[in-house]
């Protein structure tokens, strides 16, 4: 585990090849990021943490709680996070918003 915050630049995958990659485990409120080669991932550690991505426009938006995955960068077996658009509604009347 480092002492730094580190990030790592990934690809966002489509619902039905993410569905390929853990075919009993992935649902509706569940988004895959990753590479089918593997080499970039989150890791251990990392659960909580924003995957965040950029809109053409430049501006930034959280796309996912890194959650979890099989292994570390493994290949076929990308990250998986909590797509934040699916428990938003959760989020905003748990904070008070």
């Amino acid at each position: 585990m480092s002492k730094h915050l580190q990030k790592a630049a990934v690809n966002m995958i489509g619902d039905q090849a993410c569905k390929k990659f853990y075919p009993v485990q992935i649902s509706s409120r569940m988004v895959c990021a990753g590479f089918p080669q593997g080499t970039v991932d989150s890791c251990s550690g990392d659960a909580g943490g924003p995957l965040a991505c950029k809109e053409p426009s430049g501006k930034w938006f959280l796309a996912g709680i890194t959650s979890w995955g099989y292994g570390c960068a493994r290949p076929y077996f990308p990250g998986v996070y909590t797509k934040v658009t699916a428990v938003q509604s959760w989020i905003a009347q748990n904070l008070k918003l």
